[in-house]
Parts: C-alpha cells; structure tokens; sequence
C-alpha cells in the first residue's frame, strides 16, 4: 500500500494521469503543491464571493 505522500495516491495526480502521461517532474511539481484535502457537504460553499480563503495569496 502507499503511503499519503506517493504520488498514487495524490487524487489530482491520479486524475490528471488518467487523462495524460505525466513526466517524472510534472509529477513532482504537484506532489510539492500546497494542499489540503476536505470532505464538503453537498450544499457547503467552497469559497464565498469576496472572502479570501486562508492560505491563499
């Protein structure tokens, strides 16, 4: 099994290689993005318009 930190089991990193092959690089450029996984409801805002979320630049 893998652990949090293999590029497998990123969920982006799966999904965009579904779609295309990714170098050795392009993997690990986002493997080091700033990311942070939440469960939402079904009818939970992600962002509200004019509110800048935390962690965001």
């Amino acid at each position: 099994m893998h652990s949090p930190s293999h590029p497998a089991y990123n969920p982006l990193i799966r999904k965009l290689e579904s779609i295309f092959d990714l170098t050795d690089d392009e993997r690990q450029a986002l493997q080091d993005l700033p990311m942070q996984v939440s469960a939402l409801k079904e009818d939970q805002d992600i962002v509200r318009e004019g509110i800048v979320p935390p962690g965001v630049a």
